[in-house]
């Protein structure tokens, strides 16, 4: 008899969880047991992205086709499973036996299965919620016919998989013709693995077996983000101390109007509160970025809980988390965007509730229906199925897009923060030195800020445009919250430089040098798809569409951190000195 025991869930995420995926529940089997196998889908070697059913194949499919339970997540992957003609049996090794026959009776046929042997395809199957992979074709471009499938077990537990071709077993593309026959074997093997753990089997998937080093290498970013921090840190404290000492000068004598090092800042007093240029943009933006940050603080917290208990693929449900905290989010965006336009002295409201739909669901949007268009064309698994497209529609329609304009109205009627006196009559803005110019600074602490994050980067594409899995989200949240840290630091310290060179006009440079480390990351995901695994017209056009939508919503969000950051340095520092 098979037992199955449910893992332990925080509560809070239960709900979530069931909606998300196919509850994860470890399956305890006994000697004979059948053990879980499913057909996935096929793709070319070098382009994992573009992904088929697995009959895509010419492999006739059983007589009794067996389904596992549908899932937000499994759909969001691309995945596609269907019933295989591999039984394996725990515990019980299988010489080898056929699997299926391939028939090519026709021409297309024929050109068909040639390109699969072109492209060098590969086929994935599930294990009991193990990925394994087929390898269709050697090294010298033949077919691989046998493949030997080795299973590990720990207790009644089935705990690694891996698939290797025979090449014994292996047949000459140019034998492949009309009426030729295909037979396809396989061989099942049984072996114990007391090292890993059932709720550790994920982690053979990681790029921290997939390459060498991987695993000092996150080590290595979270300590140069640290180091990075604590630059910032004593930067920004000299900073503070030299603005203290000004502060608490002027504060006593506030006709003393002598210049003294460090105190230009004082003698905008009167015009740091002073409106910017395109409010409405601006209030949008940070909306929009606000949203972005509830999202991906969501994601980071969720997966770092989930991630501990997970067994299965993880991939699918990081998008899935991502999808629903951006569609039951939006009403953030609202508030954040008709507040700070009040508190900005703005008053075209239609067109703040129009832009703040427009700044971040508008690219989304395009993005989403341009590349599923394209897989639906291809007759790729990762389109969205038209159900599951026409029910995010419904949600954004009738929850997100209403909480969005009602989350306006109630952030419009909220009583902002204090504002500071503006003068009727707006001071010139000076020249300044290169430290006081946003051309400049952006460049240099975006470059800086962006190295804390870099190697992570690195693992997460080779993650989500690849077939390995990213399991590390405990390592990357705390990555994640120095890395914003030490961009509030030295945006603060970069703002107060150019308030010390009488730059009243803050706030659009404020956002510009915060948002900047996104610049360096579109120049990175640029440099990586030249030198990365990927390659062929679809993965490139879902590579080409997406890095630039992902590289702008991490613009939003940190150029929202540093001026949420800014904002109040700001408030706070002119309020503690007494106006004429």
């Amino acid at each position: 008899m098979r037992r199955e025991t449910y893992g332990a869930t925080t509560p809070f995420f239960l709900l979530l969880l069931c909606f998300l995926f196919s509850f994860t529940h470890a399956h305890e089997f006994s000697f004979g047991d059948r053990v879980p196998m499913f057909a996935n889908v096929v793709f070319p070697k070098d382009s994992p992205l573009e992904t088929y059913p697995f009959y895509y194949l010419p492999f006739p499919k059983p007589e009794y086709e067996e389904r596992p339970w549908w899932s937000l997540s499994s759909a969001l992957q691309g995945d596609a499973l269907n019933s295989i003609d591999i039984h394996p049996t725990f515990l019980e090794n299988t010489n080898w036996r056929p699997i299926g026959i391939a028939k090519l009776n026709t021409k297309t046929d024929v050109k068909h299965f040639k390109r699969i042997i072109a492209k060098n395809y590969v086929a994935e199957a599930l294990v009991d919620g193990l990925p394994v992979y087929f390898p269709l074709v050697d090294e010298h471009g033949r077919l691989n016919t046998g493949f030997h499938i080795k299973l590990g077990y720990n207790g009644g537990n089935v705990v690694t998989a891996s698939v290797a071709a025979d090449p014994l077993r292996v047949k000459d593309p140019s034998l492949i013709e009309i009426g030729a026959v295909s037979q396809f074997f396989c061989a099942i093997t049984w072996e114990e693995r007391t090292d890993v753990s059932y709720f550790d089997r994920m982690d053979l998937y990681s790029q921290d077996t997939a390459f060498e080093h991987v695993k000092a290498l996150h080590y290595l970013s979270v300590g140069w983000s640290a180091i990075v921090f604590l630059i910032a840190v004593v930067t920004f404290f000299f900073t503070r101390g030299v603005l203290n000492s000004a502060v608490s000068r002027y504060s006593h004598d506030p006709l003393d109007l002598a210049p003294a090092s460090g105190d230009g800042w004082r003698a905008i007093r009167n015009d740091v509160g002073r409106p910017p240029a395109y409010r409405s943009v601006l209030a949008a933006f940070l909306g929009a970025g606000a949203h972005v940050a509830v999202m991906v603080v969501t994601a980071l917290v969720f997966m770092a809980f989930v991630s501990l208990e997970t067994t299965e693929r993880s991939n699918g449900i990081v998008k899935g988390v991502i999808v629903l905290s951006f569609l039951l989010g939006c009403p953030i965006a609202g508030f954040v965007s008709a507040r700070k336009y009040r508190a900005m002295k703005g008053t075209r409201w239609l067109l703040n509730v129009f832009l703040t739909i427009l700044v971040l669901p508008f690219p989304v949007a395009v993005v989403f229906f341009t590349t599923n268009t394209m897989a639906w064309l291809y007759g790729s698994t990762q389109a969205l199925p038209v159900p599951v497209v026409i029910v995010f529609i419904g949600i954004f329609l009738v929850i997100s897009l209403p909480g969005t304009v009602l989350a306006a109205l109630v952030g419009r009627h909220y009583k902002p923060p204090t504002q500071l006196d503006v003068a009727s009559i707006a001071r010139p803005v000076p020249q300044c030195p290169a430290t006081g110019k946003t051309k400049v600074v952006a460049p240099v602490i975006g470059f800086i800020c962006f190295l804390c994050i870099a190697p992570e980067l690195w693992l997460l594409n080779y993650s989500f445009w690849g077939t390995s899995t990213y399991t590390s989200y405990t390592l990357l949240t705390i990555n994640t919250a120095i890395f914003c840290a030490t961009i509030v630091v030295f945006v603060r310290s970069a703002v107060y430089a150019m308030l010390h060179y009488e730059n009243h006009r803050w706030r659009w440079p404020t956002v510009i040098v915060a948002a900047s480390p996104a610049a360096w990351a579109l120049v990175f995901a640029f440099l990586w798809y030249v030198t990365g695994p990927i390659k062929g017209f679809y993965s490139f056009v879902f590579y080409a569409l997406y890095s630039p939508l992902l590289v702008y919503v991490v613009a939003l969000a940190l150029g929202t951190i540093g001026f949420m950051s800014v904002d109040r340095m700001v408030r706070t520092m002119y309020r503690r000195i007494k106006t004429d």
